[in-house]
């Protein structure tokens, strides 16, 4: 099935809309803005849509050296669970310092080569710490450079009505309905900011 949501809107057909996802699981920032410029741009797209999570600042490979194999003792003692949970994923850093610079660099080779860029914050929990961080982080540098960055964390958690967003509680990726909405929502803002007619 073909999904209309860029080329119907409100009862009106507009010209249709190609899309092509160069999302890449597991990839950081970084990763990201490499495919661009190495073979994303060759498409000529006039919109480039950036899509972040607040774990965009290390790649799968990178967040790896946080992972432990659980042992024996962690299966009867949640105090030990816990314990290497801190010693580990608990330790995984969320800073966006390297983030905020590959977004600018990402946005800049975007606009250079004529295309219309946005920046979308997929956020499917109330504002934290890593969110806040990775908001003023990109924020600044966008908006600076006149690029706009829809944050869709409270309207997915108020659409939701409290239906999980995550694939589970343990597992922090949005989920189908968390893809659904927000593809809605970055229908709604492509069209508000004029990036499709």
């Amino acid at each position: 099935m073909v999904d209309d949501r860029l080329t119907r809107t409100g009862g009106v057909l507009h010209q249709p809309v190609d899309v092509i996802n160069c999302a890449l699981a597991g990839a950081g920032t970084r990763e990201q803005r490499l495919f661009y410029e190495q073979t994303a741009h060759r498409y000529e797209p006039d919109t480039v849509l950036l899509v972040m999570t607040e774990r965009d600042n290390l790649s799968a490979r990178e967040e790896r050296a946080y992972a432990h194999v659980p042992g024996k003792f962690e299966a009867w003692s949640s105090l030990v669970r816990l314990l290497q949970w801190s010693r580990h994923e608990g330790a995984r850093p969320f800073d966006y310092g390297g983030t905020r610079a590959e977004v600018e660099q990402l946005l800049s080779g975007v606009q250079l080569r004529r295309s219309r860029p946005l920046v979308a914050l997929l956020r499917t929990t109330p504002m934290n710490e890593p969110w806040s961080a990775l908001k003023s982080a990109v924020t600044g540098r966008a908006e600076g450079a006149g690029v706009p960055v829809v944050d869709l964390g409270d309207a997915l958690v108020s659409q939701a009505r409290g239906a999980p967003l995550t694939v589970h509680p343990l597992d922090p990726r949005p989920n189908h309905t968390a893809h659904g909405l927000a593809a809605d929502l970055l229908t709604a803002a492509l069209e508000r900011e004029h990036l499709v007619e």
